[in-house]
């Protein structure tokens, strides 16, 4: 079919290959602090002002590179612009400490200044800001403390990126009040910005949502797309499309690939979503990387491993190709040993209408 066509064309072909798990992962998330200067609707984190203490991610890092030589360090909040001077200590720390790193930052948009734009191009760090669509789109759910919506305060730092060629993507957060203009919005990101990427996050749990209209609404979307040759990267690129055609180089997402999450209370986990017992555990009681993925923490979380893989998933024929999921997904639905509802559906629809 046409559609099956159009990804081959766009993605190439090869065969299937599957690698094999790997604890010590590549991906360092670095959560600086919880405070944000908007109150989006639909934000899951914690709403207190607790900030990362720059001794416990230096000596994290001093772990790190005795065991490795290079690694993706991830700023995340809050908004991690609150906290930009530790940004700047962390990569010079980096650069002291011997550790080639390369940097990505999670944010807002909404702070962003010429200093901080040239500080982000001479240390080339990768930027993703928030922006759910057009300003009627994204302020109904980005807004300030004081209900004000976000978008005429991010469109100018947008075109700051633009002008400084800083590399961008722009992350949409689907929810109720964006699935039914899905297509729009992202159309209208690709010819409003000059952004080549927009990544599409899907909320950590469909309570509210409808599964099928979800589903749907995504297959019709990337079709769209698709077939026009405006590819939409991100979540449904990495997790369904390229795995048919190149064969999936993870089977389980970060958190069971050996990522690590600094949280600001000062905990480390697997999972940027859970910082606290028993899926976390102090800075302060690990002394090396073997020690921390030996630990309860990180040996319960992988044991979720063997549990989806005894289960239902060990049977089906799209295994080397989902992803599973996300398990904190799974987690919150009370069926931990389940994968995630909505990345079992797409992968099947999506394997179904391909006729693969």
């Amino acid at each position: 079919m046409q559609f099956d066509k159009d990804i081959n064309n766009l993605t190439g072909n090869s065969i299937f290959k599957f690698n094999e798990f790997n604890h010590f992962g590549d991906y360092l998330y670095v959560i600086l602090g919880h405070d944000c200067n908007l109150r989006c609707k639909y934000c899951f984190m914690p709403k207190d002002s607790t900030e990362l203490d720059i001794h416990g991610i230096y000596k994290l890092l001093d772990l790190i590179v005795k065991e490795k030589h290079h690694l993706s360090i991830r700023f995340y909040g809050g908004e991690p612009i609150l906290h930009f001077d530790k940004i700047k200590k962390i990569v010079a720390y980096t650069k002291e400490i011997g550790l080639d790193a390369d940097f990505a930052l999670a944010t807002n948009g909404t702070l962003l200044t010429d200093k901080i734009v040239d500080f982000i191009k001479a240390e080339n760090i990768s930027v993703m800001v928030s922006l759910d669509g057009d300003k009627e789109t994204n302020d109904t759910m980005r807004v300030f403390s004081n209900g004000h919506g976000s978008y005429d305060f991010i469109e100018p730092k947008i075109r700051l990126l633009e002008i400084k060629s800083v590399n961008y993507q722009i992350a949409v957060t689907l929810d109720e009040h964006n699935i039914h203009n899905l297509f729009h919005t992202i159309e209208y990101l690709l010819n409003h910005f000059r952004v080549k990427t927009v990544n599409l996050n899907y909320p950590y749990y469909l309570k509210n949502m409808n599964l099928k209209q979800l589903t749907d609404t995504i297959m019709d979307v990337n079709k769209k797309l698709i077939e026009k040759h405006r590819l939409v990267t991100g979540e449904f690129y990495d997790n369904f499309i390229k795995p048919i055609f190149e064969g999936r180089t993870s089977l389980y997402c970060g958190g069971f690939d050996g990522q690590i999450v600094i949280h600001p209370n000062g905990n480390i986990s697997p999972c940027i979503a859970l910082s606290e017992p028993p899926y976390a555990e102090p800075i302060g009681d690990v002394d090396s990387l073997k020690t921390l993925y030996l630990s309860p923490v990180f040996s319960d979380w992988m044991d979720l491993v063997t549990r989806y893989t005894k289960g239902s998933c060990m049977e089906c024929s799209y295994l080397n190709i989902c992803s599973l999921g996300c398990p904190y997904t799974s987690i919150l639905s009370g069926k931990p040993a389940s994968p995630d509802p909505l990345i079992c559906h797409l992968t099947k629809r999506i394997m179904k209408e391909t006729g693969i």
